[in-house]
């Protein structure tokens, strides 16, 4: 997993890089202006702060996907 800096972007304009960059990849780690998410697939994920961008994990995320991003979730809480 890397850990890419998207700061410098809205949210709106940092959910759009998680779609087109080829450097962004499943399980990876974002920081952004309103917190640090994480990518599920093509999704991005908050996992520290609020968004209306970026979609929240539900209650049951790491059993619905066999704690699979567990340790992606456990680093983005860290930063």
């Amino acid at each position: 997993m890397k850990i890419h800096n998207l700061r410098d972007l809205t949210m709106s304009e940092a959910y759009d890089e998680t779609q087109c960059s080829d450097e962004i990849k499943d399980g990876d780690i974002l920081l952004v202006v309103d917190g640090v998410g994480v990518l599920v697939e093509a999704w991005p994920i908050m996992v520290v702060g609020d968004s209306t961008v970026f979609h929240r994990a539900a209650p049951d995320f790491h059993v619905q996907t066999n704690f699979k991003y567990e340790a992606a979730f456990s680093a983005a809480a860290a930063q």
